[in-house]
């Protein structure tokens, strides 16, 4: 059965807002779209998850979500810290 590992990764437009949001972790993989904004990290779904659950200070738990629910969860985590940092 053959993979395609894309689909472990969050989207590019993700990737910019957390690097926007502070997100420095090295990624296995990363992405310059040439519009300005320099080389953006490509994190696995782990990895955003995980950064965003310490910067949001949520207990870590297991979740078992599609692809839809992952993309929404992502989502809906980068938002809210995205209104607790322009709120500082």
């Amino acid at each position: 059965m053959e993979h395609n590992f894309e689909k472990e990764f969050i989207s590019y437009e993700q990737a910019l807002h957390l690097k926007k949001l502070g997100f420095t972790d090295p990624c296995m993989a990363s992405k310059d779209m040439d519009n300005g904004e320099g080389l953006v990290q490509l994190p696995l779904y782990q990895q955003a998850f995980k950064w965003l659950q310490q910067q949001l200070e949520i207990q870590r738990g297991t979740m078992d979500l599609d692809e839809e629910e992952k993309e929404k969860h992502l989502n809906n985590l980068i938002k809210k810290l995205r209104i607790q940092h322009y709120e500082r």
